[in-house]
């Protein structure tokens, strides 16, 4: 599973392809085999491999196929019985959602999460897991917002997960999320990107140093400003 992600952080789909044509039946295989307490560890690891298919699936264009994959994710994660698996798969439908253009249904798959992972955290505690799963749920309503032109509430998502991210310290890759106080500002430029804000993208992209991040990461950071610059001069 870690090996599928870190093929899908580097766009090597083809790789990717080839891995999970042997992985996902062989995790499908040993959630009906397993005995019953290695069957919740199963289905984590294949809810993750799922996350990982529309992580790929949304990268290259493939909405139908991203969504398909994060609702398996989402199946797979409930039968694991661990929440945070479950609110993972959930990121990666809404922003399969997103991808469709199906921006009410994205933020209702978003905002339905944030609600369930705050009550959870009122309950249990927080712990950086968390504080990962929330923040990127922030982002990912920013997007839906910025791609619907609301303003304000893609600004308001933005800082509430500066405000997260402010909290976790330090850039963290729970649940392959990439999330932290510099993954914040790459959205934050593609939320500027997305409502027509030259200035800020190009002035909030300059200061941003993502070399510890993913080439996809990396990548989204050059594009967006230049994206923008390009539009800017024509």
């Amino acid at each position: 599973m870690d090996h599928a992600w870190s093929l899908a952080y580097s766009d090597r789909f083809s790789e990717l392809t080839a891995s999970l044509s042997s992985l996902v039946p062989t995790l499908e295989r040993v959630v009906r085999t397993a005995v019953e307490r290695e069957r919740h560890e199963a289905y984590s690891l294949l809810a993750r491999t799922y996350q990982a298919m529309s992580a790929a699936f949304v990268r290259q264009n493939e909405a139908d196929a991203a969504w398909v994959a994060a609702d398996r994710s989402v199946a797979a994660a409930e039968l694991s019985g661990r929440l945070p698996d479950v609110i993972a798969g959930t990121f990666r439908l809404a922003h399969a959602c997103v991808r469709l253009k199906r921006y009410d249904q994205a933020e209702h798959v978003a905002q339905s999460a944030v609600n369930a992972l705050v009550r959870h955290i009122d309950r249990v505690g927080t712990s950086p897991e968390m504080l990962s799963l929330l923040g990127s749920l922030h982002l990912a309503l920013a997007l839906v917002h910025a791609r619907c032109r609301n303003r304000a509430g893609a600004r308001s998502e933005i800082e509430r997960a500066r405000q997260v991210a402010a909290q976790l310290g330090d850039d963290r890759n729970d649940f392959n999320l990439e999330f932290g106080p510099t993954n914040v500002e790459i959205q934050a430029v593609s939320v500027a990107v997305d409502l027509g804000d030259a200035g800020e993208a190009l002035d909030v992209g300059g200061r941003v140093d993502a070399s510890g991040l993913s080439i996809e990461r990396r990548a989204r950071l050059a594009l967006d400003p230049l994206a923008r610059r390009t539009d800017a001069m024509s």
